[in-house]
Formats: structure tokens, C-alpha cells, sequence
């Protein structure tokens, strides 16, 4: 090949180069608008995970609330168990002191009757010993004058 082909050649591969150095350019140009384009969307996500941290530095706050709530709740709770069976033990107490009252009433009871029957006994005695006091005095025609 002579020098002129070789230039010939040279050149065409050169200017095959320096098309394709211009396709590498535009692919720079789009490469960086997309690399832009990623930038934006990268502080878009940094902008959504600052407000996710600050969201959840919230809950977490409102956790440490309802776990003070909920221990507070479950204190109040113990507190009505407490009550609850102190209840129990004072309705127990009065249960018994109930059975207590109805076993002396019952024993008043029957001691009233007993004395009630006494009591109507002794009236009917004395109510017969009148009766034949008077059959007596009736009978009797020495007392009587008339």
C-alpha cells in the first residue's frame, strides 16, 4: 500500500473516530441528564427519609406515651384488684355475720314462743283456778244469803 492509501485509510478511520467521539459526546450529554435527573430524585428520597426519621421519632415518642399510659393502667388495675378483693372479704365477713343473725333470730324465735306458751299456760291455769273458785262459790249455798 502506498503512503497516499495509508493516509487515505488514516483519515477515514479518523473521521469514523471522530463520529464516533461525537456519539460519545451526546451519550456523555444524555448520561449526565440522567445522572441530574438521579440527582433530583436522590434528594427527593432524602427529603421522604428525613420526613419518614422524623415521622418515626414521633411514633417512637408516642410509644413511650401509651407504654406510661399503659403502665399507669395496669397500676389502676392493680389497685381495683385490690379493692376488689378487700370487697370480697367484707361481703364474705357480712355473709357470715348474716348466717350469725339468722341462727340468733331463729333461736329468739323459738325462745319467744316457748315463753309465749308458758305465758298462755299459766293464764289458763289461773283462768281455771278462778273457774273452780266460782263452781266453789256457787255450790257453796252457805255463802249466799239472799
Amino acid at each position: 500500500m502506498t503512503d497516499s492509501e495509508k493516509l487515505d485509510l488514516l483519515i477515514v478511520q479518523m473521521q469514523a473516530m471522530n463520529g464516533q467521539m461525537g456519539n460519545l459526546e451526546k451519550q456523555m450529554g444524555n448520561l449526565e441528564k440522567q445522572v441530574g435527573g438521579l440527582e433530583k430524585q436522590v434528594g427527593g428520597l432524602e427529603k421522604q427519609v428525613g420526613g419518614l426519621e422524623k415521622r418515626m421519632d414521633g411514633m417512637e415518642m408516642h410509644m413511650g406515651s401509651m407504654e406510661k399510659r399503659m403502665d399507669g393502667m395496669e397500676m389502676h388495675m392493680g389497685s381495683m384488684e385490690k379493692r376488689m378483693d378487700g370487697m370480697e372479704k367484707r361481703m364474705d365477713s357480712m355473709e357470715i355475720r348474716m348466717d350469725g343473725m339468722e341462727l340468733q333470730i331463729r333461736s329468739t324465735e323459738r325462745n319467744l314462743k316457748n315463753q309465749i306458751m308458758r305465758s298462755e299456760s299459766l293464764i289458763l291455769d289461773e283462768v281455771e283456778r278462778v273457774h273452780v273458785i266460782l263452781d266453789d262459790h256457787i255450790h257453796d249455798t252457805k255463802r249466799h244469803t239472799a
